[in-house]
C-alpha cells in the first residue's frame, strides 16, 4: 500500500473592519445644539471599502437611521436634528464586512437647548 501526499491545509482568516476616524471622536459625547453630522471612516485589510455595511441606530429609542455613504465608499454619515427625545440616548454604528466580522462605536447624546 502506498502513501498519500496531501497538500497543506490553508485556513482563511478574516480581519474585522477598523474605524480609523469619526466625528465625534471615540469616547466623546455627541452634543446636539444644532443639526449635527456624525460620521465614521472605516477600512478592512481583507475586504474592499465598497463591501462594508454600515448600520446606524439610536439605542434606547430603537430608531434605525438612514445614512449616507461617503466618497470612495470609505465611510458613512448620519445627520441628527435637535430632538429632546434623543437626550441621554446613545447613537451607535456597526461596520460589518462580508464575512460576519464587525466593529461598533457609540456616543452618548446630549441635547442642549435653552431651558434644558
Amino acid at each position: 500500500m502506498g502513501c498519500f501526499h496531501w497538500p497543506p491545509l490553508i485556513l482563511e482568516t478574516n480581519v474585522a473592519p477598523e474605524i480609523y476616524a469619526s466625528n465625534p471622536s471615540a469616547g466623546e459625547d455627541l452634543i446636539l445644539d444644532r443639526p449635527t453630522v456624525a460620521f465614521v471612516f472605516a477600512s478592512d485589510e481583507d475586504d474592499p471599502p465598497e463591501t462594508l455595511d454600515y448600520l446606524w441606530w439610536v439605542e434606547g429609542a430603537g430608531t434605525i437611521l438612514s445614512h449616507d455613504i461617503l466618497p470612495d465608499s470609505a465611510g458613512s454619515s448620519v445627520t441628527l436634528t435637535v430632538d429632546t427625545a434623543l437626550h441621554d440616548q446613545t447613537l451607535r454604528v456597526r461596520v460589518a464586512d462580508g464575512k460576519n466580522d464587525s466593529v461598533e462605536l457609540s456616543w452618548p447624546i446630549q441635547v442642549v437647548q435653552e431651558g434644558l
